[in-house]
């Protein structure tokens, strides 16, 4: 025999065998005890597929609207100093930036801590000085949720966007009529009697209100560069430089390439993620650790193909011993059940995969469950964004756990001793 009959030949048992599996797991009426085990086994594989893609694709949606959030305030790439608080020589590292291929737009930005008073209320906050280009490389804009965007100056007060929860905390809004009283140690080198730097003493208009992160609406206040600037008797100091990268940029690329460049020894270039780290090693973390809990569900769901595998052992052992007496080996017959579990296990995972894409779409398209009415929500309905990665790695998973769980009765099945006689 040649090698290609020989291939033909083992192709063709290869063949023979996945239909009798295939027909091992058809559901014919009238049913028997056997075929409800094996109903019940693909339904178990089928609501703990639907669980599991559900459960990850709430995840994602979750993932989605926070980076999203955190777009809109934590730029592509920020740009800060190793040491200290302030980047040394700002003005060349400002132009170097500039010239890199993939930046579109470039900000400034210099931090100080100052104490805001207003009535019998003080809060000790974030004063973070922005220049003119700001809005054009995050969307803070889009948070704002009473007033304007508006940091352009008049002649009595500097102007002032603070986070909702600061706001609250000092109980001022947009539309309060005295100024916000803000304190700041001066940097003029005079020391006051006891060692103490003196404080000078500024007022703020409340321009608008915005909504960003629970971190952030707590402690931040915009307000011109120029302002903190002057607050620390400089000109030329920044804090940071955050930068908009072309949609087709790799930022993590982007920032290892930036920090070999000559120059760029003392400064550290953050990707999104770098910036709160803590963020979305939680998220991955939460995710990861549901996936376990639901894939050891979808294990404990498959016993049920353990007890429909040896029912149908019992129930075939004919078809077992004129298999054998046809001259199939062991490893086939067990081979064939080993087809039949997973066979059983994956027309559950398609039920299932079919009934979680559904559910996902009805939740992205009507928002059946919903999250409150409370007005501190962000969201009505609970976010969902269905992956077929998900779909792809859930499915490896219902075929490794299908295979687990059919290794037993199907080496049983090829090791039980049955004879025609009598059958």
């Amino acid at each position: 025999m040649n090698l290609n009959s020989a291939n033909s030949v083992y192709f063709h048992a290869l063949s023979m065998l996945f239909q009798i599996a295939l027909r091992y797991v058809r559901f014919r009426r009238p049913f028997g005890a056997v075929q409800r085990i094996a109903l019940v086994s693909m339904l178990a594989m089928a609501i703990g597929t639907a669980a599991l893609v559900v459960v990850l694709s709430v995840f994602n949606g979750f993932e989605v609207f926070i980076k999203n959030l955190y777009t809109d305030y934590y730029p592509d790439i920020l740009v800060v100093p190793q040491q200290g608080k302030t980047i040394p020589n700002a003005s060349n590292i400002k132009t170097l930036l500039e010239k890199q291929e993939g930046v579109t737009q470039l900000s400034e930005t210099l931090f100080e801590n100052a104490l805001l008073a207003y009535d019998q209320q003080q809060v000790i906050a974030q004063l973070k000085g922005v220049d003119a280009n700001y809005p054009n490389v995050v969307n803070v804009n889009n948070h704002m949720q009473y007033g304007n965007y508006d940091l352009n100056s008049d002649s009595t007060s500097v102007p002032m966007l603070m986070g909702v929860q600061l706001a609250n905390r000092l109980g001022v809004s947009n539309e309060s009529v005295l100024p916000v009283t803000c304190y700041t140690f001066s940097q003029q080198g005079i020391t006051m009697p006891g060692g103490m730097p003196p404080y000078q003493t500024n007022y703020g208009a409340i321009r608008g209100l915005f909504a960003i992160d629970e971190a952030v609406d707590r402690q931040v206040v915009m307000v011109p560069l120029w302002f903190v600037q002057e607050i620390r008797n400089t000109t030329t100091e920044c804090s940071a430089f955050e930068i908009k990268l072309t949609p087709q940029t790799n930022p993590i690329a982007w920032a290892k390439k930036i920090e070999q460049l000559p120059g760029m020894q003392h400064v550290n270039c953050l990707p999104r993620e770098a910036q709160n780290p803590t963020l979305y090693k939680v998220l991955n973390s939460e995710r990861w650790a549901v996936f376990a809990i639901l894939s050891l569900m979808l294990l404990i769901a498959s016993f049920t193909i353990i007890g429909a595998l040896s029912m149908l052992v019992i129930e075939k052992q004919k078809d077992i011993a004129m298999l054998k007496a046809l001259g199939l080996r062991e490893q086939q017959i067990r081979g064939l059940f080993l087809r039949t579990g997973i066979l059983l296990s994956c027309m559950g995972a398609a039920i299932g995969m079919l009934l979680a894409y559904g559910l996902c779409l009805g939740q992205q398209h009507f928002g059946w469950i919903r999250m409150g009415n409370a007005a501190s929500m962000r969201l009505d309905a609970y976010p969902v964004a269905f992956r077929w990665p998900d779909a792809l790695w859930v499915s490896l998973i219902v075929v490794t756990v299908a295979f687990l769980a059919s290794w037993v009765p199907a080496a049983r099945a090829a090791h039980r001793p049955i004879s025609l006689r009598g059958q």
